[in-house]
């Protein structure tokens, strides 16, 4: 056996040689491997952290910008329904005087109601109870009623 390892000793050295160099590229690779896999990983995780607080941020701008203009239009709302009241009262007192004119000049004794008149006469009153009238105008309209019930 010793005379066949002196005579092929330097096959069996270049033998082992090139099976620790296998072993240790092999070992190498993958440490490699391991190292490139990690350091992608980590990347990825930076790029996507990255990407939500980026997100995030820019939600929150849009936030505080929506909620910025949202106080503007709830100003501009109320203002709107400040103006809408007044007109709403201005119109009340418009019509309210009118439908109260129309109600007396209606109940006069010698006035008949025609069926135009008090089907006109209702229109008026659904828009002076819309407008908010109050319960003079419901007296006077209960009145026209019972006189044109009457009438027929």
């Amino acid at each position: 056996m010793l005379d066949f390892i002196i005579k092929y000793w330097l096959e069996i050295v270049f033998g082992l040689i090139a099976t620790g160099t296998a072993t240790i590229a092999k070992r190498f690779i993958t440490l490699e491997r391991k190292s490139f896999q990690d350091k992608w990983e980590k990347r990825e995780e930076q790029m996507c952290q990255g990407i939500a607080a980026s997100l995030t941020k820019r939600i929150e701008e849009v936030d505080t910008s929506s909620r910025e203009g949202d106080d503007e239009l709830y100003a501009e709302l109320e203002n709107v329904s400040d103006k809408l009241e007044n007109l709403t009262k201005g119109l009340l007192s418009i019509q309210g005087k009118q439908f109260i004119d129309e109600c007396k000049g209606l109940l006069e004794q010698e006035h008949v109601i025609t069926v135009d008149e008090y089907e006109r006469f209702e229109g008026d009153y659904a828009a002076y109870k819309a407008l908010g009238g109050n319960h003079h105008g419901d007296t006077f309209h209960d009145r026209v009623v019972d006189k044109f019930e009457k009438q027929l």
